[in-house]
């Protein structure tokens, strides 16, 4: 029996504290820009033709779970209404890495390069070794989602040199749960510049039962840009 999984993160407007429920706003971009007054602003006005509600919505392109596209890390490459529908639907694997991280793996005293790489997190650094163990699940063409059960404080990181191993298996498009895994700068970078778009801020990766999946990401098809919110669904079974 085919069964669905929605992995979106839930915008609900209704609810006051839903901002404070995504995983923003954690490390110190060494920009220090400042975040947005709102995430999310929507101005009601009625439509006079025929008496019905419309909104005008101003939003934060990556807000909840979104799809970046290889323009958000360079110019001249695809934006987020360029990318071929291929690259977004096909079959994948959603991977459990928490089983492969040992406390060797947290940070300890690497230099300050390194520290700004993984964004000042403390959290273990995934290497390819780490992803070698699903070295025969992972096939060419790929969409690969990412968790891992650690708490937001103690998160994990994905390296450049995973990044180039993920890239070496031919993986399309690669998707994180923000809360227990992330990309340091340098893997978000490798993935961007060699065509591959990314999702962050997934949910309910943990709810899968299967390993291998159908996997549907669709962002807004704009084309100039660099990310839009998607709705992402696993299918087992299809």
């Amino acid at each position: 029996m085919t069964k669905i999984i929605d992995l979106t993160f839930d915008i609900n407007l209704k609810n006051p504290n839903w901002k404070l429920e995504m995983p923003y706003n954690v490390g110190d971009p060494e920009w220090k820009a400042e975040m947005p007054e709102g995430y999310f602003k929507v101005i009601p006005w009625v439509y006079g033709l025929d008496n019905t509600l419309v909104e005008y919505i101003t939003m934060w392109s990556h807000v909840g779970t979104h799809i970046e596209s290889p323009y958000h890390q360079e110019s001249g490459r695809p934006t987020i209404g360029e990318i071929p529908i291929e690259s977004l639907v096909g079959e994948g694997v959603i991977l459990d890495l928490t089983p492969t991280i040992k406390e060797e793996d947290y940070l300890t005293h690497e230099t300050e390069e390194e520290i700004k790489n993984r964004y000042g997190l403390p959290g273990p650094l995934l290497t390819e070794k780490h992803f070698k163990q699903f070295d025969n699940e992972i096939k060419n063409g790929d969409i690969v989602l990412l968790y891992t059960r650690l708490p937001i404080e103690r998160r994990a990181l994905i390296s450049g040199k995973a990044a180039e191993w993920l890239i070496s298996k031919g993986v399309k498009l690669v998707g994180v749960h923000d809360w227990s895994i992330i990309f340091t700068k340098e893997a978000h970078k490798k993935f961007l510049i060699n065509n591959i778009p990314l999702i962050e801020t997934l949910v309910n990766l943990d709810k899968v039962k299967k390993r291998r999946v159908f996997i549907v990401a669709l962002p807004l098809k704009i084309k100039g840009i660099g990310a839009t919110p998607a709705r992402v669904i696993a299918i087992e079974d299809l």
